[in-house]
């Protein structure tokens, strides 16, 4: 992963454990020992707003049988809506699944085939079942990590300098880091950053000559939300 990538990250991470911890200072009227933590049966679902933050990497890009030298091309970090439900089939085991509103990557060309410009579009996201553990022992504070399986669709795909532009879904696996602040009354503070890191293939039209590629892509969707147990 890139260094803004990982900049961006921490900033963004160091930002809500400032919005956790300040929401001590005024939750602890509504707080609720009686509803505290997870029981096993309980559901828990989740909205949040998520930024996209992506790195990529091309593979050797073949036109027309020859291959293309020291090309790249860059995707772009989108923001957008994301929902998950967990099932807890023990106090601290959950099954959760997870997707979203589809996020937007536009293919750049970058260094030998710069001069391409935008080579196409697509919507694109991940439907996600993953088995998290959830730690209970930090009183209001419930961290959780998760790991599991994640399907990448893509959508709309739109033609650029490459036309015929195909891209394929793929299977991923997916890690998972997340903290939850217990407001009470079944209300809580979500954050988590999930990263579903996989390989495609690419296909298109140049010109008359056909285009086919890998592409690794490397996602890390950062998510704040509010989540409600019921």
């Amino acid at each position: 992963m890139n260094p803004p990538i990982v900049k961006k990250l921490a900033m963004s991470i160091l930002a809500t454990s400032f919005v956790l911890g300040g929401a001590s200072a005024w939750s602890g009227e509504i707080y609720s020992t009686e509803t505290a933590g997870y029981n096993q049966g309980d559901w828990v679902a989740s909205f949040n707003m998520s930024k996209v933050y992506v790195d990529e990497t091309l593979g050797y890009l073949n036109v027309g049988g020859a291959t293309v030298p020291n090309a790249a091309v860059s995707i772009g970090n989108d923001t957008t809506v994301t929902f998950d439900i967990s099932y807890f089939i023990s106090n601290n085991v959950a099954l959760d699944f997870f997707v979203g509103i589809p996020a937007k990557a536009k293919f750049q060309g970058e260094k030998s085939i710069s001069a391409l410009g935008r080579v196409s579009e697509v919507d694109y996201g991940p439907a996600i079942l993953s088995l998290q553990y959830h730690f209970d022992n930090f009183e209001r504070l419930y961290p959780y990590v998760g790991l599991g399986v994640g399907r990448v669709f893509f959508f709309d795909k739109t033609d650029g300098a490459l036309t015929s532009f195909d891209i394929k879904d793929k299977w991923a696996p997916a890690a998972q880091v997340g903290l939850r602040y217990d407001f009470g009354n079944s209300w809580m503070l979500n954050s988590d950053v999930r990263y579903i890191p996989f390989k495609t293939d690419v296909s298109g039209t140049l010109g008359a000559a056909p285009v086919s590629t890998k592409i690794e892509i490397d996602p890390f969707i950062l998510s704040l939300g509010a989540s409600y147990k019921f």
